[in-house]
């Protein structure tokens, strides 16, 4: 039998609100969604062919495929394996509400170091 790939999400664990955001994620689909610390010391950003600079900037998504997804799409992703939000990832991919959603997330990924 055959193990269908989980969606992977890097998360940043010392940022509160998306360690509580992807947390609820987790809690929804355990057996879709596997988290990843990428403030783990022994977490590699070269294991998923990308850099730590990236991983730190915007939130990254490695969906079942192995796709790494970026922002609003990566949440998209994540709402997809979420029965009760699918709605809302078919929503976000309507252009002007991506476009809104990728302001309001561009937003936040300018403040959330701080």
């Amino acid at each position: 039998m055959e193990t269908a790939m989980k969606t992977t999400v890097l998360v940043d664990g010392n940022c509160r609100v998306c360690d509580w955001e992807i947390s609820k994620y987790k809690r929804a689909a355990p057996s879709r969604i596997d988290i990843v610390d990428i403030s783990d010391p022994a977490f590699d950003a070269g294991r998923f062919a990308l850099t730590d600079a990236a991983v730190q900037r915007r939130m990254h998504v490695i969906d079942p495929a192995g796709q790494v997804v970026v922002g609003v799409d990566a949440f998209a992703t994540i709402w997809r394996e979420i029965p009760k939000l699918r709605w809302a990832a078919r929503l976000v991919r309507v252009p002007v509400l991506r476009q809104v959603a990728q302001l309001g997330y561009e937003a936040f990924a300018l403040v959330r170091p701080y």
